[in-house]
Order: C-alpha cells, then structure tokens, then sequence
C-alpha cells in the first residue's frame, strides 16, 4: 500500500529522530522540509553531508554540532528536499545527440524501420559533445541516476571518455542491447558472448561518491508499439480496423484477426536466454508494449522460478518496460513473480498518440487496460519509472503530475494539453497516489539496480544524492505538480547543477557550470532557445520557433 508522511506536533510533517555522524561536515542544509522516502515516509527538517555520504539527519538542532569553520551551510528557507531522481529508462546518447540537432519530420518510420535511412553517422567529437549535453540536461533535471536502455560498445567508449575527464556528473547503468539469435540453439553462444562482453566493460567498484559505470542488464525488444496506425505491438485480442472507412467519418470499428503480431522473440527461445543470464548474473529488461508481449516476459520468470525453485526471491532482476496495454490476468503476477513494471508516466495524459485513432484500434473493453499503474501496484508490486526520453520532452514532474492525476498541464508546453482540446481532457484508468509517483522515480528505481543500499533515499550512511524544489510536491495543488523547477541537484555530496537563482539565494556555486565550454557553447545554447525543450518560451515563443524550422531557418544550417 503507498504510504503517507507522519505528522509531527508543530511542523506539520512526518518526522524523525536526529542520527548523527560525529565531527564538522561539509556541508549542512537546514530549516527544510526533507522528505526521506524511508520506509517509514519520514520527513526531517536538516541534513548534513560529509566525504559525500550523508551523516547526519533529523532536525535543525541535530546538525548544530555539525558545523565546523569550513562547513558550507545552506538555508533551506522551507524549500523541499528528497532523493536525487532516478530514471531507470531512457536513451541518453540519442537524447544528446537530438538536443544538437534540429527536428525535420517528414514522415514515420515504424520501429527499427530508421535503419533504412543511410546519414552520415556523427563524429566522435559530436557524440562526446551530445553526451555532455544530456549530461547537463539530467543535471537540470534532478536526475542523479539514469539507466541506458540500450548500450553497447560505443556507449562504453564515451562514458568513459567522460568519466576519465571528471565529466561524469550522473550515475550510469546501461543495458546491453541483444537480439534473438536465429537459431534455437545459438541461445548458449548468445549468453556465453553476452555475459563476456558484460562482465568486461562493467566497474565492480562498491557504490561511492564519484558516479561510476555499472554494466549489469540487458536489453531486448519483444514487440513495438500500440500507436495507431503502426500498431507493430504484439496483443491478446486482434486489434479493431475501421469500417468503410470509418477512420475519417467517426464510424464503426470492428476486430480484424489480421491485425495480430507474434512477439519478436518465440517464448522458447526467451525463457532459455533469460535462464542463462539468471544463471550468470546478468539481469534484463525488455521492451513489451502490448499486452502478449508482456505476458511472455512474465512466462519467461514463471519458468525460470519452476525450474530454479531453490533459487533466492531476489536471485534476478526483470524489469518490464512501458506496459502501455497490459491484461488483467497478469497484473498479479508481477508481484507473485518478483518482476518490475516500468513505466513511463507521462504517456497516462491524453494526446493525438491516442486521440481519436490508437483508442478506436483498442476497443472500448480495453481502455481501463492501458497504462495500469494502479492495477499493477494494488495486486502488489510497486512501480518503477523510466521516461524513455528522448520519445517525449525530459519532465519528470510533468509525468508525476499525469501519474496522480491522469491528465496533463494545459500551461506546460511539453504536455499536449497545451494545445487545447482533446488533448486537456482525462486519461483511461486511475492515478495513483503522489508518494507512489514519487518512489516510482526514487527508491523503486534503486532497488531495481541493486543500489538500494547505498541511493534512492536519504539516511544517516547513504550517499548524499538529493535534489532542492522550488515548490513542496506534495503540497502543490494537482493542477501545478508538473509546473516544477529543480533549484539544485547534488550528487555524492557534489554541487552538480544550480539554478542561477538558486546560486544567489542560497550562496552556492555548482562544479558544473550550467553552459560549460565542452558542451558546445554557443551553438548548444542556439539550439536550446528558450531553454531545454524550450521551457522557457511561450506558446507564441514555441509556435515562432517551430515556423523558422519549417522554413529552414535553422541555426544549424539544416535546411527541410
């Protein structure tokens, strides 16, 4: 069940206890509402960091004896702190490289169907400079820990280019992506080369303060999407077509059995791969939009546990991706099983990914079906979350907000209810609570890397990853949850964004400047016009940009 803050006489916020590591720290916040995300939901007023882990917690008077002649001490003024984010989905070296570039749609390309057009890949130097820019897109975002979700030796290379250099300012796990072999029995080649290359380029280093390179998943895609008309995910029931014609009129649609889709992997062949990663300690995570997909992915743990009985509950990690369309046969079986739903939030918000079309190919009996979030964790397995940018604007608060309450933000342009009706309308399906949302991206996320010991909540021993608001979450009305700015973000007890704002107010100066001359200078602030995703523009700015790209006005010099 989500759990609630408890109250404590005059703050009116949970509290705890004040534990305390002895001796000055380094830096100090205090006079804070400081939201734990422990166990108990626990909410302190002042935090103290020392060699990047967090010493001591509880309230102002706690920390008092912390501060020593050269402890950086930071006034809260009320603000709220939690947990650094943690993205346990999302694409950071494709991400970086669209933030340099411009957007020229001229049509769809379904799935891997973007093989088929021959560019020029990018040069080292400009995959080296679209990894810094994500770099500092996260950093803006709160995100402390994100987990690439398709890696291979390139993605290697660079990172750890970047760490090398000091510039590794997030904590990195990425899954290494495989396809299915041809042939049954190559299953034992393809684990034997996976885990090879796994275990050479992972950092079996402990947790600590400076982030490092996890390498401890794969990645496989076992169907597309849902998305009307691609529809390329694999489902129970056929999708519906329209009837003479019915697609423009608003008319009739009805089941078509030609709509059905295998899975892109047979479920002999995934159950015997997945063992034999299990087996060497290799954990997964697999893309499984429709609802057959996502059974075959839960088929895949149910054999393992028949077959591994004396294996421990926790001996893997499977993590769902998207469940966009899900059965309610299955949603039990994420707990009974010990596998976890990730999911992206920001997709439970209407949009034309859905209206009018995607819902007609569904059906109306499946509507309550889609993007079950609350269905999964009732039946006992908590959520986590993965935002799968750069497939939508990186908002983290924006898919929080759509998680509690089904709908987007008709003020935020990154959500599609700023364009108005349908699109401002509610969602299919229930929300789940502001603290569920918030674990999704916190806590869940770290137990889901094997890092729960060590991130995804602040304790006494834990390290000092954790992000200043603007704006209480949970305070905020429903309507401004996804109006949320990050003020600052630190990780292993390293200032690694502030707001310039937040650099004056609170008297601090981040390690990473907010433009660094090895992101691309002037020419990622060209791109990033009225900010990342242009958070800073207006409807009218928005539009006005948008009209120069289509006229190949490109500060870039693409041209349509």
């Amino acid at each position: 069940m989500p759990h609630k803050p408890r109250l404590i006489l005059g703050l009116g916020l949970a509290s705890i206890a004040g534990a305390t590591a002895p001796g000055p720290t380094d830096l100090v916040f205090r006079h804070g509402g400081i939201y734990t995300l422990d166990a108990a939901s626990s909410v302190a007023a002042a935090l103290a960091v020392k060699g990047g882990y967090i010493s001591t917690i509880g309230q102002d008077a706690d920390v008092e004896a912390s501060i020593g002649v050269d402890t950086k001490v930071i006034d809260l003024q009320g603000r709220m702190v939690m947990p650094g984010l943690i993205d346990s989905h999302m694409h950071v070296l494709q991400g970086g490289l669209g933030l340099l570039k411009c957007q020229e749609p001229s049509g769809v390309l379904q799935d891997a169907a973007r093989g088929l057009v021959n560019l020029p890949p990018p040069t080292e130097a400009a995959r080296l400079e679209a990894c810094r820019a994500a770099l500092r897109l996260l950093r803006q975002a709160g995100i402390a820990t994100f987990q690439e979700a398709s890696a291979g030796p390139d993605a290697f290379t660079l990172f750890g280019q970047l760490r090398a250099s000091g510039e590794l300012t997030a904590r990195a796990y990425f899954d290494y992506s495989i396809e299915p072999p041809a042939l049954g029995d190559d299953v034992e080649g393809l684990v034997a080369d996976t885990v090879a290359a796994i275990k050479a380029m992972n950092d079996n280093s402990t947790v600590g303060p400076k982030p490092t390179m996890k390498w401890q998943a794969v990645k496989g895609f076992l169907d597309g999407v849902i998305t009307y008309p691609a529809r390329t995910a694999a489902v129970v029931d056929p999708y519906w077509n329209p009837v003479n014609d019915s697609e423009t009129d608003g008319g009739e649609w009805a089941p078509d059995p030609s709509t059905m889709n295998e899975p892109y992997w047979s479920q002999e062949v995934l159950s015997a791969t997945l063992e034999g990663l299990f087996l060497a300690g290799i954990d997964a995570q697999l893309h499984v939009d429709g609802d057959l997909a996502v059974r075959y992915g839960l088929n895949a743990a149910q054999a393992f546990r028949e077959k591994h009985p004396d294996r421990k509950r926790g001996g893997f990690r499977l993590g769902l991706a998207h469940e966009e369309l899900s059965h309610q046969d299955d949603w039990a079986r994420f707990a009974e099983l010990g596998v976890d739903p990730i999911m992206s939030f920001q997709w439970a918000q209407p949009s034309s990914f859905y209206i009018p079309s995607t819902f007609a190919t569904l059906g109306d009996y499946r509507q309550g079906n889609l993007q079950a979030h609350r269905r999964i964790e009732e039946a006992g397995r908590p959520i986590v979350y993965g935002s799968d940018w750069p497939i939508d604007p990186l908002d983290e608060f924006l898919a929080l907000k759509a998680a509690v309450t089904r709908s987007g933000d008709p003020t935020n342009p990154n959500s599609p209810a700023s364009f108005g009706a349908p699109y401002d309308g509610i969602f299919p399906g229930d929300p789940i609570s502001r603290e569920s949302a918030l674990r999704a991206i916190t806590i869940n996320g770290a137990r889901f890397l094997r890092a729960d010991a060590s991130i995804g909540s602040l304790a006494v021993g834990k390290l000092a990853d954790l992000v200043v608001l603007e704006k209480n979450y949970f305070r905020a009305p429903e309507e401004e949850i996804g109006r949320q700015r990050v003020l600052l973000t630190l990780v292993g007890g390293e200032i690694v964004f502030a707001t310039d704002d937040a650099q004056s107010e609170l008297g601090v100066t981040p390690t990473s400047p907010n433009l660094s001359p090895q992101a691309g200078g002037s020419q990622l602030n060209k791109r990033a016009s009225g900010g990342f995703d242009q958070r800073g523009l207006s409807k009218e700015g928005v539009s006005a940009v948008s009209r120069l790209r289509r006229r190949g006005q490109c500060a870039h010099k693409h041209h349509d």
